[in-house]
């Protein structure tokens, strides 16, 4: 059996899989998706894809597929020092925005 598993544990059943495209049989719900991408896992009757920081594609042509790839580590990063970033300026009160 197909199966999706997003980083908190959330499972999807019901696709096939063409390729590395998830094909459903209704419209995909991407909200879903938000905030639990890091990993997620497809796993097929032939095996295991795991995107350790994974990324959701939608198509336009078809609402029904999805497929992911793995971020660019540029990306990765980006979001790690923006975090960071933002934590800091918290503990320290200071507003960033008007520092630029």
């Amino acid at each position: 059996m197909n199966q999706i598993i997003l980083s908190d544990g959330t499972k999807l059943t019901g696709f096939e899989l063409s390729g590395n495209i998830c094909k459903f049989e209704g419209r995909v719900d991407t909200s879903v998706f938000e905030g639990k991408m890091s990993p997620v896992t497809v796993k097929t009757d032939e095996g295991e894809t795991v995107y350790k920081h994974g990324k959701l594609i939608t198509f336009d042509y078809d609402p029904n597929s999805i497929a992911f790839c793995e971020r660019p580590m540029h990306e990765v990063i980006e979001h790690s020092l923006s975090a960071k970033i933002d934590y800091l300026a918290i503990m320290t009160d200071v507003d960033i925005d008007s520092l630029m």
